[in-house]
């Protein structure tokens, strides 16, 4: 800029500085978070000008690289910083260009893209957008899901679901799990698979044969189906369909049957189709070829008709019926059977046995000699079921004929064949009553049915023939084994049993050692047969031997401890067993002989003393002495079970009433904690493995074990999302139904936790619970903890960043300035939101730690900073002397004042260090005067800059006059002046009236002014004095002073002087004709001026025209106009009164040949007429000879003779006065 002054003081001005082109008008950025983006943009300047100047940015993130740049041509590089900044922010700015050819404010827009995920569809900016792309292309949006990237689609509503996302997403690319998810959100509703059977039924093949079942998908999605084949004769190639299987909504499964694992008959199976939203259930019925339904259906009545004939009996040998009312229903039974099939060889025999108990004996002989022939048959085929057949005919005929040696012959007969089939016990039960060995020896029948029965048999009638033998000879009822209990189980069900035999019973009972259910069956029939109390000690006992705790058992431990049985542990088994509801409740009264026999110890298990505690605390106002002798026992009891964190609905009733602070301390706080947040969550599936909890804060997952489809599990606050994992790994949200119940309320006891935990995971814990009842406040208490919590790498880094900003507001608002510093101090800027650095960046600058302060304004920038903050850090932390060139802070600075915050603190830094356009500089110029701050060295940059860069300021003078007020640089402010001169004379910009009387001081001081300010100040004086120009002014003293117009004549003068010893002249000389002799030259003389461009070669073409020459069509004269000054041409003619001379002006190219090498034409840019009017003269112009010359013209155009007459005499005197004195030497 000091060059720039040197050259106007030497009088070298640019007529047209052009200006600057730039490849944009306005650059617009796009860039994603933290991003930094490097680009460029070309500055033209004018041809064949050196174009120079500076680049700078109002915006701190926007690194200018080319900071300048000088040619014809300049490319600038720029850096754009985008670290901190998220989606949606828009940073505006402007490259601050000042150069010699202006200044110019070239606007920039930085807009941070929203996060978004691109698809074949397009942009994924919702969950909406995702449901529809993974609609038409599944496996993109599948890689979509498992991206890095599709966590940036939860914002606003979608927000909802990360927690969701993030645990199904756990498991890579699983599409169950995105399905899952889809469904959850309601964005699809799950795939329904229909099948084209119902039932499957065919005719047993005579090889391993394939089929199908089409299975048709509806909706869309990932279909997974299991698959369970039934039966042995059915198997399948797979066990599992997925999409692979599907073709388009179709899907083929093929299974297969075996033909060698049919048996004959009906053989059943089933094809289950499943997964958690489909339960298909195929029968398969496959019937062997041999298969004869009506000859099935008739054994299946034979086989009902011998059933009935067999409770008949058992009833009549129970007693339940008489024997009249037996032989009337075995007669129908019998008739029923012939009916059925009359040729049946059993059924035959079943009516000779009918027959002989009826006393028909001559009857039953006929039919058995009818079917001897096939008896024998039967018996030569020798297979197991003719040989009984045969013993059974044998058996009747002993009936029949009564003889002894018949009967010791048949006996012989069965006991051969009971040798080769000992295992039936058909043979069996005939040879007990046909041989005396067993007819006639109780013992001995009756260890023959039991061999039976060790041998597998069960029959009822061989039950029912050992209970004859039991009830009729009770010593053989001496100790408890298997077949007995069989025995008597069947009797129980009979409800035969005897007192004898219950007596038996009740008394060896009392030795079983170990737990029989069957037994506990018959001691239930012998109590509710004669309710003795030995019946009841005995079935208690044997209840708690089995450790039977059930509902079933407590109802006979209530009756024992009612009639206060002497039975140990009577009572435990009673309160172990004892129901109690949801609620943890206790579903009757607990007896008092109970309470009274735990009232000294307990050695119940845990949850049941919870309940018998809370029965006791419950009725404490019924049971006062007992509370009191309970009260100590119960408090120990809930501090111990603190410690092994155990809970259950009545002992979380206990915790919520009786727990108190004093048994509350730091060993245990921590295990009261997760005690007070446990639920239990019971599912459906019993599939599911694990229970899965995503906290909404949380980075990491909670697993819990599933056992028995139950889960007790802590769950903190409510922002949190619950998931189930099956066997397979894959995740359920809104497919596995699941119930959750609070197993108590922890109303306000977790404040009693609160001063014992500090840290660790408890700590985290503690602090779900705070979110879930409300907004969480930090408090001197707690400040640890949540320093605690800051550093944990479990919570999620936006919570983390959250609670940093809420702790340092903690220690600034109660003054704990080291914990403060220290905590400011090792802040990572990086992990806060924007709204949290400007929170950290206030707390910087009011407990002094500019350094950091200054640090991450230079790292982030000022947006959305309070400019209130960069005020105070301002006012604060600058130094103009030390800080002087630092461009960041000068912007930084910039920043609060045109946010219109700032202070003299800050405008003293501006005024000094600033650097900006001149407009930015004279609104900083304005406030700082507002504050009564003297800026000579600001005055001066805007003046300099103005000069050096061209633009100038409406209120330019206002400025120039408060420098010169407070001392002006006289180079600069010649040059300024020179520079406002040139404008005036050159440009024709109108001027105040005060540059003028500054060179008129500048030249009375004896300043050495360039010539260009003599021409401005003449041709103001000229043209702005109204004495000379003889305008009406009424208050002529009054429109000096308003407009500050005082010609000094003799520095009029000297400037004439000077530019007339140059040969130079104006138009406006004609002005100051009459000020000395030596401008009377300029009399006669009618000057052209005429402005252009600098250095024009220009051409006036004129014809004089008088009155008697009046043809405007005659030759024109040529000449050429001089160049005065830059731009500024003129010619002078004598012209007299009538005459005009019209004239037109040329001028010629600058290149005068055109591309095809012809000559361009002249340029016509002006034209007119010259001519002398009464106006044109002074009065003192009327005087001389031209004056004289031109008023007789002006006579005679009047004809006026007589004014003729006297100016041409005055003319003549003169001459001849001229004549006579001033002759030549």
């Amino acid at each position: 800029m000091k060059e720039c002054i040197d050259r106007i003081l030497k009088g070298q001005f640019e007529y047209d500085r052009g200006e600057l082109s730039f490849s944009f008008l306005h650059l617009e950025l796009n860039i994603h978070e933290g991003e930094e983006i490097e680009g460029s943009f070309t500055v033209t300047g004018p041809k064949e000008k050196l174009s120079e100047g500076t680049v700078s940015s109002t915006e701190i993130r926007m690194e200018v690289l080319t900071d300048s740049f000088s040619g014809e041509k300049s490319e600038i590089s720029y850096r754009f910083h985008g670290e901190g900044l998220t989606g949606s922010d828009v940073i505006k700015g402007y490259f601050r260009i000042i150069s010699n050819r202006g200044e110019y404010m070239l606007p920039f827009t930085v807009t941070v893209e929203q996060p978004k995920i691109s698809s074949s569809l397009g942009d994924i900016r919702n969950l909406f957008h995702f449901a529809n792309l993974a609609r038409t292309q599944w496996d993109e949006a599948l890689h979509l899901f498992y991206s890095n990237q599709f966590h940036y689609i939860f914002k606003g509503n979608d927000a909802q679901y990360e927690s969701l996302y993030r645990g199904l997403a756990k498991e890579n690319m699983s599409q169950h799990n995105m399905d899952e998810f889809l469904v959850a959100i309601s964005k699809k509703h799950p795939v329904t698979i229909e099948c084209d059977v119902q039932s499957f039924e065919e005719e047993a093949p005579s090889q391993i044969t394939d089929r199908s079942i089409v299975l048709t998908k509806g909706g869309w999605g990932y279909a997974h189906l299991k698959v369970d084949f039934e039966g042995d004769f059915l198997y399948g190639e797979k066990n599992y369909l997925t999409d692979d299987d599907f073709l388009g909504s179709k899907a083929y499964l093929h299974f297969r049957i075996d033909p060698q694992f049919l048996h004959g008959g009906r053989n059943f199976g089933c094809i289950k189709i499943y997964n958690e939203y489909t339960h298909i259930k195929i029968p398969v019925t496959v019937s062997t070829v041999d298969f004869d339904e009506k000859k099935h259906s008739s054994y299946v009545r034979k086989k009902r008709l011998t059933h009935e004939l067999l409770r008949s009996y058992l009833a009549f040998r129970g007693r339940r019926v008489s024997s009249r009312q037996w032989m009337a229903d075995t007669g129908k039974l019998i008739s029923r059977m012939f009916t059925e099939d009359p040729d049946d060889i059993e059924f035959k025999l079943y009516g000779v046995h009918f027959l002989i108990t009826a006393g028909r004996l001559s009857q039953g002989q006929y039919i058995l000699e009818q079917i001897m022939p096939e008896i024998d048959r039967l018996a030569r085929l020798g297979n197991e079921y003719g040989q009984q057949t045969y013993c059974y005919y044998l058996y009747l005929q002993t009936l029949i004929s009564r003889e002894e040696s018949d009967i010791q012959r048949a006996t012989e007969l069965i006991e051969e064949v009971f040798k080769r089939h000992p295992d039936n016990w058909r043979i069996a039960w005939i040879l007990g009553y046909v041989s005396d060995e067993y007819s006639l020896n109780p013992q001995n029948k009756w260890m023959l049915l039991q061999s039976q029965y060790e041998r597998g048999c069960n029959s009822p009638i061989v039950y029912m023939d050992a209970f004859t033998i039991l009830k009729n000879k009770p010593d053989l009822f001496l100790r408890i084994d298997d077949f007995t209990i069989s025995v008597l189980e069947f009797a129980a069900d009979q409800g035969i049993l005897t007192i004898p035999v219950m007596e038996q019973v009740i008394y060896l009972s009392g030795n079983a050692r170990s737990y029989d259910k069957r037994l506990v069956k018959i001691l239930k029939a012998c109590y509710q047969s004669q309710e003795s109390d030995d019946a009841l000690l005995s079935l208690c006992s044997l209840l708690m031997k089995g450790e039977r705790c059930d509902k079933e058992s407590y109802t006979w431990y209530r009756k024992g401890a009612l009639k206060q049985l002497r039975l140990t542990r009577l009572y435990e088994y009673y309160m172990m067993s004892l129901p109690e509801d949801e609620d943890g409740r206790a579903i009757e009264d607990i007896p008092r002989v109970v309470l009274m026999y735990f009232s000294y110890q307990s050695s119940l298990p845990w949850d049941k003393n919870a309940l018998l505690y809370r029965y006791i605390y419950e009725h404490k106002d019924d049971y006062p002495e007992l509370y009191e002798s309970y009260r100590f026992q119960i408090e120990k009891f809930l501090v111990g079970e603190i410690e092994k964190k155990h809970i259950s609905p009545a002992l979380g009733w206990l915790y919520e009433h009786v727990v108190t602070a004093q048994m509350i301390d730091a060993q245990n706080a921590q295990k009261f904690l997760a005690i007070l947040y446990t639920c239990r969550i019971v599912v459906e599936d019993p599939d599911i493995r694990e229970v899965i909890v995503i906290y909404d804060k949380c980075r990491s997952q909670m697993h819990y074990d599933v056992v028995g489809r139950i889960c007790d599990l802590p769950l903190y606050g409510s922002e949190y999302t619950i998931l189930l994992a099956d066997a397979n790994g894959d995740r359920h949200a809104a497919s596995a139904p699941y119930t959750i119940t609070k197993l108590m309320n922890p109303r306000d006891l977790i404040s009693l936790t609160t001063p014992y935990i500090q840290s660790g995971t408890e700590n985290l814990d503690q602090f779900l619970c705070e979110l879930g009842r409300s907004a969480y406040t930090i408090t001197l208490e707690n400040a640890s903890r949540y320093r605690d919590l800051a550093d944990s790498d479990v919570i999620r880094e936006d919570v983390r960043a959250q609670i940093r900003s809420d702790l340092i507001r903690f220690y600034y608002e109660n003054d704990f300035m080291r914990q403060l510093s220290e905590y400011l101090n090792i802040i990572e800027p990086e992990k806060l939101t924007q709204r949290q650095r400007g929170e950290m960046l206030e707390l910087m600058v009011l407990t002094g730690m500019f350094e950091k302060a200054i640090k991450w304004l230079r790292r982030y920038g000022c947006y959305n900073i309070d400019p209130k903050i960069i005020m105070r850090l301002c006012g604060r932390a600058f130094d103009y002397q030390r800080d002087y060139g630092d461009r960041v802070l000068s912007e930084i600075a910039w920043y609060a004042f045109q946010q219109g915050k700032y202070d003299e603190p800050t405008l003293l830094f501006l005024c000094n260090c600033f650097k900006g356009t001149i407009r930015e500089m004279r609104d900083l110029f304005k406030a700082s005067e507002s504050y009564g701050m003297e800026n000579r060295d600001l005055m001066e940059r805007i003046l300099e800059q103005m000069l050096y860069t061209g633009s100038y300021l409406g209120d330019h003078v206002e400025l120039y006059k408060n420098y010169v007020r407070t001392g002006a640089y006289p180079d600069l402010e010649i040059a300024y002046l020179s520079q406002c001169c040139y404008d005036y004379m050159v440009r024709d910009k109108v001027t105040e009236p005060y540059i003028y009387s500054r060179i008129e001081a500048l030249y009375k001081s004896g300043a050495l002014l360039p010539l260009v300010t003599k021409m401005a100040y003449l041709k103001f004086y000229a043209y702005a004095d109204p004495i000379e120009r003889e305008v009406v002014v009424k208050n002529l003293e009054s429109y000096k002073k308003d407009n500050g117009i005082t010609r000094n004549n003799e520095i009029c003068k000297a400037f004439l002087k000077d530019l007339m010893s140059q040969d130079l002249y104006f138009g406006f000389f004609k002005n100051y004709a009459t000020l000395s002799s030596m401008m009377y030259s300029f009399a006669d003389r009618t000057i052209l001026e005429y402005h252009t461009r600098p250095n024009i070669r220009c051409k006036v073409h004129y014809l004089l025209i008088t009155d008697e020459n009046t043809d405007d069509t005659g030759e024109y004269q040529v000449c050429d106009l001089r160049q005065m000054y830059d731009g500024i041409y003129a010619t002078s003619f004598i012209v007299f009164y009538g005459e005009q001379i019209q004239y037109y002006i040329t001028e010629e190219p600058e290149e005068r040949l055109d591309e095809n090498g012809h000559v361009k034409p002249q340029k016509l840019t002006e034209s007119g007429v010259l001519s002398v009017t009464d106006e044109n003269f002074t009065a003192g112009l009327r005087q001389g000879m031209y004056g004289l010359i031109n008023d007789m013209m002006m006579s005679e155009a009047l004809n006026d003779d007589r004014a003729q007459f006297k100016l041409a005499s005055e003319y003549f005197k003169n001459k001849f006065l001229v004549e006579e004195f001033f002759k030549p030497v």
